[in-house]
């Protein structure tokens, strides 16, 4: 179990076997902040009519999908739940796992999202929660992940120490 540290190194093997299978299904679409999801759902189209595989899509920050016109003077709530449902719709269209990495911050106690990213919760199966503060030396940063939201198994925290001086 991943959470406790109690993670036996045959599974741990095994799972990286597993991932193996995932990361040869991922494609990098990098520096374009017009790719929306209409086109993000062509590429993924196209990787399954051409590969024959349905990809890992990964958006690496929800505030950079460019938003249609109807939805630029609406409030920061209705934006998130429009392009969180979405993605959603995606999702369920390919049968393709969404990942998506939203930055906003959180202060360490925080147990809940704020409301304006309800709709990302509401939506995604896992919620992770990466906190990190200043570092106390330029050796280790210490980071916690704090699993908010997981709709198929435990809930709970882990503590990293993020070594810097080892960092590339």
């Amino acid at each position: 179990d991943l959470i406790t540290g109690q993670v036996e190194v045959a599974e741990m093997k095994e799972g990286l076997k597993r991932y193996a299978v995932i990361a040869n299904n991922c494609w990098t679409v990098e520096g374009d902040e017009s790719l929306g999801v209409a086109a993000i759902g062509a590429l993924v189209n196209q990787t399954v009519n051409v590969r024959g595989v349905v990809p890992v899509v990964c958006v690496d920050f929800l505030q950079r999908l460019p938003l249609a016109s109807e939805l630029r003077a609406a409030s920061t709530e209705t934006q998130v739940a429009e392009q969180m449902l979405r993605l959603k719709r995606l999702s369920r269209q390919f049968g393709c796992p969404v990942l998506l990495n939203v930055a906003w911050h959180l202060p360490a106690a925080e147990s809940s999202l704020p409301d304006e990213l309800r709709p990302v919760e509401n939506s995604s199966d896992v919620v992770l929660v990466l906190h990190s503060e200043e570092p106390e030396s330029d050796v280790i940063r210490r980071l916690e992940i704090t699993v908010l939201k997981n709709r198929s198994g435990r809930t709970g925290s882990l503590e990293l120490e993020h070594r810097i001086s080892e960092a590339r």
